[in-house]
C-alpha cells in the first residue's frame, strides 16, 4: 500500500491489470452525466460504507484488517484449551483511524468471456442507479486519474477487489479484499489515503476533465445488450 503518512508527495500505484477491458460506473442519470461531461469522481470514506443500509452498497466489514474462522481459534480456562468449534468467523480492525477515500466501479475482465451473451452484468448491480457510464479506453482513464492526483499531491492505489470466503479465509483483509457474497459486483477500486486537507469531510470530489472521448453513457437496462464479445477465427 502507498505511504499514507507523507502528505506532500504524490505516490501513484495504478498499473493496469492485463485482463481489464472496461470500467463501468452505475448511478443516477444526473451524476453519471457529470461523470461523463466533467470526469467528476465523488469519493466516499471507506468505513462510511459500514453505516449504509443498502444490501448492495453497505458492508459492515468494509476495511477490516483481518478475518479468520472460529475453528482456528482456541480459548483456555484455567490453562485448559477449548477449541471454538462450529461455523462462524472473527474479524479485527487493527487500524481504526485509517479511513481513506475510495471510488468504486464495475470491472469487465476475462472472467466475463465465460458469461452467456447478454448476461455479462448481474441485474443486482442495477440497484446502484438507472444509468451507466462505460469507460472503454482504460489507458487514457488511468492517465487522467494519475494527472488529477498529481495536481493535488494525492497518493492513489487502484486495482480490482479480491473476493474471499468468510467461513474459510484466515488472513489479512484490508482495502482490496471483500467477502465473496459481493463478488457479483466485480469491483475495481481506487483509494486516496493522504487527503489531509479533507480530514473533516466525508466526500472528496476529484475532477479528471471530460471523459466524452473515452466513455459512453447508457440506461442500465441496455448495458448487457451494448456489450459483446466476438470470437475471431
Amino acid at each position: 500500500m502507498t505511504n499514507h503518512d507523507n502528505e506532500n508527495a504524490s505516490s501513484i500505484n495504478t498499473n493496469i491489470e492485463n485482463n481489464l477491458y472496461l470500467l463501468i460506473k452505475f448511478g443516477e442519470k444526473s451524476h453519471m452525466q457529470n461523470l461523463l461531461d466533467n470526469g467528476t469522481l465523488f469519493m466516499r470514506r471507506l468505513k462510511e460504507y459500514r453505516k449504509i443500509e443498502h444490501d448492495a452498497i453497505g458492508d459492515e466489514f468494509e476495511g477490516i484488517s483481518y478475518s479468520c474462522p472460529l475453528s482456528s481459534i482456541s480459548m483456555s480456562v484455567n490453562g485448559k484449551p477449548f477449541p471454538l468449534n462450529g461455523p462462524g468467523f472473527c474479524t479485527t480492525d487493527a487500524h481504526p483511524k485509517f479511513n481513506p477515500f475510495i471510488y468504486c466501479m464495475y470491472a469487465l475482465t476475462t472472467k466475463h468471456l465465460l458469461c452467456q451473451e447478454g448476461q455479462y452484468i448481474d441485474d443486482k448491480c442495477f440497484s446502484f442507479g438507472n444509468t451507466a457510464v462505460i469507460i472503454h479506453d482504460i489507458m487514457k482513464f488511468y492517465e487522467r486519474l494519475k494527472d488529477a492526483c498529481m495536481r493535488n499531491k494525492f497518493n492513489i492505489e487502484a486495482k480490482t477487489i479480491e473476493y474471499v470466503d468468510q467461513e474459510l479465509h484466515d488472513d489479512k483483509m484490508g482495502s482490496f479484499r471483500k467477502f465473496d457474497y459481493f463478488k457479483y459486483q466485480h469491483e475495481w477500486r481506487a483509494i486516496i489515503n493522504n487527503a489531509k486537507k479533507c480530514d473533516d469531510t466525508m466526500i472528496l470530489e476529484l475532477e479528471l476533465g471530460s471523459l466524452k472521448d473515452i466513455a459512453y453513457i447508457v440506461p442500465v437496462q441496455e448495458i448487457n445488450q451494448v456489450i459483446k464479445f466476438d470470437k475471431f477465427n
